[in-house]
């Protein structure tokens, strides 16, 4: 009898489990035939025209991709406008464990962040995924919702993996998953084309080539079916839209920069709840109390025991130990950040006796971060260069100099959050 019930039950679960296999198991030549190759008489085709071009710099393809569609709906901004109004050079957050140290800075660009925009900026919004994971069918529906939009003239900012796109693959050959943004501004079945702006061509080649560029519908569907932005297994969320809508005139400048700095400020004190939900997963500390959450673990290194480590792991290859491998260069992008936002700030001191108070620090937290940068670069070169005792000296050193370099930041901080007229 038991026999029975097991028999029974594994039988009943496979007759569950094969459509949902299956379906997973159809070819990308199917999903073809199936979508919209068949349908050829049916096909329609639709390009929004005048969505302007915008480049990003080695970050930031989210907040340009919107910066096209406000400029796209009359609205006079900048892409630095936008990273400020979303707490650009006034966040950052800080994951730690023993092997690994990192302060990281661009966390303004998800759900939250787009819905104080869309006060700002008089939008109404919506964040779409599929909810159905199966293919072909979700491919389907993110399919119908674009060109809904796109029919309704409504350019739509969508994720896709840059590893899928051509002029990407022949830079970075190498190149695996990378997130990416683009606006797509049109369509046309009949040809199996889809057209879009490319915030990162002005990065890796030029604005022209990123500019109305157009890709088969088919390697859309690849890149933004590998464009994962959350993974939570079973359920694998992609193919992510964001559409907006002028609904309002956006906000007086004036106000505007009065809200996104009350709000920034309270980034900076580290409060958590300012920062968006999704940020608030990965990193333990915000702010300011993720800068005295650095130090401390900075203080905690002990040189003898980071330099053997890193010595005895380069000569075996077995795993090479170093927590600030990736340091330098976000350090280095949190300096460009800060310097970029100083001179935002400069340009609209006009409007709020904030700004000009700001810019003026944020400059110089700036160059300590520059230094920062550098300090860490000397540290690697110090081990990795010199012999056991020699290393260890001079790490003992350039970690003293980090941590003062770390202070310095901090008492710039406190000035900015003491001093802020809100």
């Amino acid at each position: 009898m038991l026999k029975s019930n097991l028999l029974n039950t594994f039988l009943i679960l496979i007759i569950l489990i094969t459509p949902i296999s299956s379906g997973f198991a159809i070819s990308s030549e199917n999903i073809k035939k199936s979508s919209y190759i068949e349908n050829l008489d049916t096909c329609e085709s639709h390009i929004i025209e005048g969505v302007p071009y915008v480049g990003q710099t080695n970050l930031y393809c989210c907040q340009a991709s919107l910066t096209m569609i406000l400029k796209y709906y009359d609205i006079n901004t900048t892409l630095e406008e936008v990273l400020y109004y979303i707490g650009a050079g006034y966040s950052i957050g800080y994951t730690y464990n023993r092997l690994l140290l990192i302060p990281f800075y661009e966390l303004s660009y998800n759900k939250d962040d787009m819905e104080f925009l869309s006060l700002i900026y008089g939008l109404s919004a919506e964040f779409y995924h599929p909810k159905i994971i199966i293919e072909p069918i979700s491919w389907q529906i993110y399919w119908e919702k674009i060109k809904q939009y796109i029919n309704r003239d409504i350019p739509i900012q969508t994720s896709i993996d840059m590893g899928t796109i051509p002029y990407y693959k022949d830079k970075c050959p190498h190149m695996t998953l990378a997130l990416h943004s683009i606006v797509i501004v049109g369509y046309d079945e009949n040809k199996d084309i889809v057209y879009y702006n490319d915030p990162g061509t002005a990065v890796f080649t030029n604005s022209e080539d990123g500019t109305y560029a157009n890709m088969s519908i088919e390697t859309l569907r690849k890149a933004a079916h590998r464009a994962f932005f959350e993974m939570k297994l079973p359920l694998v969320k992609k193919y992510r839209i964001w559409a907006y809508e002028k609904v309002t005139d956006p906000l007086p400048k004036e106000k505007a920069l009065e809200l996104a700095h009350k709000r920034n400020i309270q980034r900076m004190k580290g409060d958590k709840y300012s920062y968006d939900k999704d940020c608030r997963k990965p990193y333990r500390e915000f702010g300011i109390n993720a800068l005295e959450r650095f130090k401390r673990d900075l203080e905690s290194i002990n040189p003898t025991i980071l330099t053997i480590s890193y010595k005895i792991s380069n000569i075996t290859g077995f795993f090479n130990f170093y927590p600030f491998a990736s340091m330098p260069k976000i350090e280095k992008g949190i300096y460009v950040e800060k310097l970029n936002i100083s001179q935002f700030l400069i340009k609209n001191g006009n409007l709020s006796s904030n700004c000009m108070h700001d810019a003026i620090l944020i400059k110089q937290e700036a160059q300590y971060w520059k230094h920062l940068s550098q300090l860490h670069s000397d540290l690697y070169t110090a081990i990795h260069t010199n012999n056991i005792l020699k290393a260890i000296q001079l790490s003992k050193t350039i970690l003293d100099k980090m941590i003062n370099v770390i202070d310095v930041i901090i008492s710039i901080e406190k000035l900015l959050i003491n001093d802020t007229k809100i």
